[in-house]
C-alpha cells in the first residue's frame, strides 16, 4: 500500500519487477468516489521510458436529496346524528414542482466551480406519495423551493436549507 502526495501522485520507492499488476484504489481523497475499478498495467523490457504513468480518475462524490410534500385531504366523512362530518388526513400530495438551488457557489475539491450561488441545479415534481428525488447533485450548500403546488392546495413559498455534506 501506497499513499499519492498533495498532487495525487506518487513514485514507487522501487522498480518493480517485470509482469502484470493492477492498481487499485483502497481509500479515495476527501470529496471524492472510492473507484470500484482496478487499472491493469504491465511492466516489460520494452517500456519505453524509465518512468511508467498509470492513471486512476476519481469522480467528485454526489448526492441526491428528497423532497415531500403532505396536506390534509378529504379521506371520508363520519354520520353523527344525520349530519356528515368531513374527515381529513395528512397525505403525500401529487404534483408540487420544487426547484433545488445553489445556496453558494458549488465548487468540487479540484476547484472546479459547478454550479453558481442561486443557479437552479434541477426541478423535480412530486409522484403519487408526494415524494421526489432529486438527479445526482454535487456536494454543497443549496435549498428546495416549491415553484407549483398540487391543485387546491397553498404554496409554501419558504426556502428549505440543506446542505449535501462528505
Amino acid at each position: 500500500s501506497y499513499f499519492t502526495n498533495a498532487g495525487g501522485w506518487l513514485v514507487m520507492p522501487q522498480a518493480l519487477q517485470y509482469g502484470n499488476y493492477e492498481l487499485y484504489e483502497v481509500q479515495a481523497p476527501y470529496g471524492y468516489t472510492l473507484s470500484e475499478q482496478p487499472v491493469p498495467f504491465r511492466i516489460t523490457s520494452n517500456n519505453p521510458v524509465d518512468y511508467l504513468e498509470v492513471k486512476m480518475e476519481n469522480a467528485p462524490t454526489m448526492g441526491r436529496v428528497t423532497v415531500e410534500k403532505t396536506g390534509e385531504v378529504l379521506a371520508g366523512a363520519d354520520l353523527i346524528n344525520d349530519l356528515y362530518i368531513p374527515r381529513y388526513e395528512v397525505r403525500g400530495l401529487a404534483g408540487a414542482v420544487f426547484d433545488i438551488v445553489a445556496r453558494r457557489d458549488i465548487v468540487t475539491p479540484d476547484g472546479s466551480l459547478r454550479l453558481k450561488a442561486g443557479e437552479i441545479a434541477d426541478t423535480i415534481i412530486t409522484g403519487t406519495s408526494g415524494k421526489a428525488k432529486s438527479k445526482l447533485l454535487f456536494l454543497g450548500d443549496y435549498y428546495a423551493i416549491e415553484r407549483k403546488a398540487p391543485h387546491g392546495m397553498v404554496l409554501n413559498s419558504e426556502a428549505h436549507d440543506f446542505s449535501l455534506i462528505y
